[in-house]
Order: C-alpha cells, then structure tokens, then sequence
C-alpha cells in the first residue's frame, strides 16, 4: 500500500462513497427518525465530516506504514494505478496491514475503473468478486454499505414493516408490470398457474384473475424481502438476482414459483425495471442490524400488512398474537420435549418455543430439532422456516446444519382422513 495514495482515484472514491452514504443514511432517517442519524447525515453534509468518516493514510500501528483510506474503521482502501497490482493490494493487507484489516469487514482495492472486494474473515480474505465500477457502485449501495452498524436499525417487526411499506405499492405496480411483460413466456405461465391453482383451493375458483395475480405480486415481494433479509442476516454477500432469490442459502426456503422473476432478467425489455426492483429490496435488507439482539418475530408484521386483513379472513388466517403466544409457554414445561404447531402461520410460536428451550439450558441445535410446524400455506412456511433460522443465528452467530421442522401440510385433510402429504424427515421425531 503507497504511502501517498493516488490523489485523483482517492478524490472519486471520496465522492461515490459521500453521496451513496447521504442517500442512505438520509432513507434511514425517514423511517426511523432517529437523532444519530440525523446528525450523521449533518456530518456527510459538511467538508469536516469526510475526513472525520473516512481518514485518509490510516498508519498502522507505531509504524511507518499506512493504508490509502478507511471509512468507519470497516471498509479498507488500498487505491492502485493499474489491475495488475491487485494481487500485491491482497498480498499486503495479509502480510502487512492485518493487525488493521482484520477489524474491519471489507477489503477493497482499486483503480476507479476496475474494483476488486473482499470480505474480511477470521480465516482472512474471501473474494466477492472483482467488478467494473457500474457493479461496484450497484454492491457498495445495496450492500457494502447499508452493512455498517454505524447506520442500521434494529430488526423490530415494527421497523421491518416500515422499511418494506415504504412506497411499497410502486415496487408491486413495478412487478406487475414486469409480470404482465413475461407471463406468456412457457417457463413463467407454469408458475403462475401452478400458484393460481394452488391458491383457488383457498379462495375458490370464484375469485377473477386480477384478484390471484395481485396476491402473485405481493407474495412475489414478501418471498423476496425474506429471503433477502435471511441471505443478508447470514452474512452472504452476492448478485442482487441471488440475494433475493435464495440462492446463497445452504438450507432450503425458496419457494420456486415465487422466483418466476427470474426468467425476467433475460428478457431485455423487462431486465432493467427487474433488477431495480431487486436493488431496492437488497438496499432495504441490508439496511437492517440483524445481529442486534431482538428476539421478536420479525416477518408477521410484514404479512399482515402486504396481505390485506380481509383477504387473509377469508382464507381463515388468525394470526396468534404474541402475548398469548407467552401466556401458552408458561403453562407448559418445553425443556427436552417435541413442540408441535400443526397451523405455525409465520412461526411465532415455534419461535418463542425455541428461545424458551434455549433459556431453559436446552441445545441450539436440540432445540431447533425438536420445534415442528405445518401449515397450509407455502409462503407462510417459507416465512417460518427464515423466521427459526434468524433466531437460530441469532443465538450461535452461525447458520444450522439441518433445516427447521416446518412443512407444507394441510392438517385438517391429514386429520379428518382426506388425504396426507407425505413429512419426510419427521421419522425420528415421529418415534418420540
């Protein structure tokens, strides 16, 4: 790393990180109105404030030795003439410079023209990828930066419905519009009448195709907010196109016909207005302090509201509220035993079940295995599933290594003898 940064690269960098942060910080603060934030973005505002955010020729240590840039101590700089010194760039940020880079949690060199970004481990560097500017800019907005603790917000179910409310119905009119571009194409209309289908068993075959299309839409949207909030919570970092899809998760919760999106991106005439849409969604994600201890629910408030209170009535959908949900609990004794919720909704009782086991001395991974939920609903299994894997993480700061116990069932019909979807899995559970 030079001791005398590149001056021309270093003013650009400066500028692209100023206004990506103002835009940020200042989204932030229409939701949360909160004072740190507000005298943050004063500070983005002023010249002092760049110097004090972002340090120019960090020295490390008592020696002599200095890195090109740093911002809040998270992101480290080191500015090259040419791509040909990247590799040098990784060489010294392990062997020169770790004492600094390793407190911080990305790595990042580059020419202006060509951006190389690493992740910083304990194990050390792990490539992102190496991008032109367009895409780096495109990763630093919706992801690098909306990751800094210094601007995120707690994950309450109240502030995750403000975040994914906000202008939510231009991001469905968005969608539709790309729906409507592409529901012809023989990879998307299987979907969508696979849904449909599915869904009129619910509602009924009365209802019109507006009315099954609009659910498409904002199904389409709380499946993406989910698995972009997991994907983020998890610490993966990726495409937009994956994030939002589920595709760097180990564990399975996607939902395929929900990802219908996809094919989209190949069509020129709709690839544009999608990815928008994606970047949105991974900006809002990542907007979000999820390692900040909240132990609520944080996807129940997000349905209620993107499916409309009427409509979830007509399927019989009642949610449980929490309270009574902690009044169950403390009737029964969950330590060492198998929980079952044969109609979990979004999780909120498996999910209060796994803390209580938790607290009561029980095994993480124990007490993942012994909550099991079934619902009618596939999206609102997807939710659970997401929904038990934040509180897993939450509680070990590590992603499962099986999945949780909830399925897409529909108990009544396994019940009342109507017929029954095969659980793989649930044997060993079954015996106790």
């Amino acid at each position: 790393m030079s001791v005398k940064p590149h001056e021309n690269i270093r003013i650009q960098v400066v500028e692209l990180l100023k206004r990506i942060l103002i835009d940020v910080v200042r989204e932030r603060y229409e939701i949360s109105r909160d004072l740190r934030l507000y005298m943050l973005l004063k500070l983005l505002e002023s010249p002092e404030g760049i110097n004090v955010l972002m340090p120019q020729e960090v020295y490390v240590g008592g020696e002599r030795k200095a890195i090109d840039m740093a911002l809040g101590g998270e992101i480290v700089f080191d500015f090259k003439s040419h791509e040909r010194e990247f590799d040098e760039a990784e060489r010294d940020a392990r062997e020169k410079y770790w004492s600094l880079v390793s407190r911080a949690r990305f790595f990042i060199t580059t020419n202006w023209h060509k951006w190389r970004i690493y992740r910083v481990t304990r194990e050390g560097l792990e490539l992102v990828g190496e991008f032109d500017r367009g895409r780096a800019e495109e990763l630093l907005r919706t992801q690098v930066i909306p990751q800094l603790d210094v601007i995120r917000i707690p994950p309450t179910p109240g502030n995750i419905e403000v975040l994914y409310k906000l202008e939510h119905e231009r991001i469905l009119k968005s969608l539709r519009g790309v729906f409507d571009n592409v529901r012809e194409d023989p990879r998307v209309k299987p979907l969508y009448e696979a849904y449909k289908s599915m869904m009129s068993l619910f509602y009924g075959e009365e209802k019109g195709d507006d009315f099954y299309v609009d659910l498409f839409m904002r199904h389409t949207y709380m499946h993406m907010a989910v698995l972009a909030s997991l994907t983020v919570s998890l610490g993966k970092v990726g495409g937009v196109e994956d994030v939002c899809s589920g595709a760097l998760i180990n564990i399975d919760v996607a939902l395929p016909y929900l990802n219908w999106w996809r094919i989209a991106l190949f069509n020129e005439d709709t690839e544009a207005r999608m990815r928008e849409v994606l970047k949105e969604v991974v900006a809002r994600a990542s907007m979000v302090g999820w390692s900040l201890g909240v132990t609520e629910d944080v996807f129940r408030i997000l349905y209620e509201f993107l499916v409309e209170p009427r409509v979830r009535r007509e399927l019989g959908e009642y949610y449980t509220p929490p309270w009574l949900v902690e009044m169950m609990l403390n009737e029964f004794d969950v330590k060492d035993r198998i929980v079952l919720d044969p109609f979990c909704g979004s999780g909120t009782f498996l999910v209060k079940t796994f803390y209580r086991k938790v607290g009561e001395g029980e095994d993480p991974d124990k007490a993942l295995g012994e909550v099991v939920g079934f619902d009618i609903n596939p999206l609102a299994v997807a939710v659970a599933r997401a929904e038990l894997l934040i509180a897993y993480l939450r509680v070990t700061g590590r992603e499962p290594e099986n999945p949780p116990h909830v399925y897409h069932v529909d108990t009544f019909a396994t019940w009342f003898g109507e017929g029954t979807l095969p659980v793989a899995g649930l044997e060993n559970l079954a015996k106790k």
